[in-house]
């Protein structure tokens, strides 16, 4: 594990379990994947998307990027300690804020702007979001757009492998919570096979 973050699957030990592990009376018809995480490594990633989301949220909001390097990397340190922050999507937490620095980065803003709204800081910026649905919004659309600020895709090892054998058996689709057009990017680059 990385640390300060979970580790993502390792492919060849989904391979084991799906393709080797089942009782004989289960079959496999479709295998659902999730990208992030599982064939790429996140944690190698995640710095490039870290900084694309704070330049973002800085133009964003017209707050200096300094100042939000040193909140970010104090609340960064206090997130990780409390298991209860985490992903939010409609009230519910989905996901752990250490789960991977894409989350945790979200989550750091999601309090830095909650901040923000509290007057905490006493940082001049530009007006905020005045409902719940317009700053959801907004940060749907930093997130996808730090998302798809080009970077170095980096699979995990073995990851093109497990595609081929999954693949070759069984209906297997990929899911993300990513941007789908740069997910399929992606995954193209392991093979033309892939991209679809």
């Amino acid at each position: 594990a990385d640390a300060g973050f979970g580790a993502g699957i390792d492919c060849w030990a989904v391979n084991f379990i799906i393709i080797h592990s089942l009782p004989s009376f289960m079959t496999i018809s479709n295998v659902i994947l999730d990208f992030d995480g599982t064939l790429t490594d996140v944690f190698a990633e995640g710095q490039a998307f870290t900084v694309a989301y704070r330049a973002l949220f800085a133009e964003e909001f017209g707050v200096r990027e300094d100042s939000l390097i040193m909140l970010a990397d104090s609340l960064k340190q206090q997130i990780e300690a409390d298991p209860t922050k985490g992903w939010t999507y409609d009230g519910q937490i989905i996901a752990p804020a250490t789960a991977d620095p894409m989350i945790a980065t979200t989550v750091i803003y999601d309090e830095i702007f909650y901040l923000l709204q509290q007057d905490k800081l006493q940082w001049s910026h530009k007006p905020l979001p005045s409902t719940t649905e317009a700053a959801n919004n907004l940060f749907r659309k930093l997130f996808h757009e730090a998302y798809a600020v080009p970077r170095k895709t980096i699979f995990r090892p073995g990851a093109k492998e497990f595609l081929d054998k999954v693949v070759d058996k069984y209906t297997t689709v990929i899911v993300t919570n990513s941007d789908e057009r740069a997910v399929i990017e992606k995954v193209a680059r392991l093979g033309n096979r892939f991209g679809n």
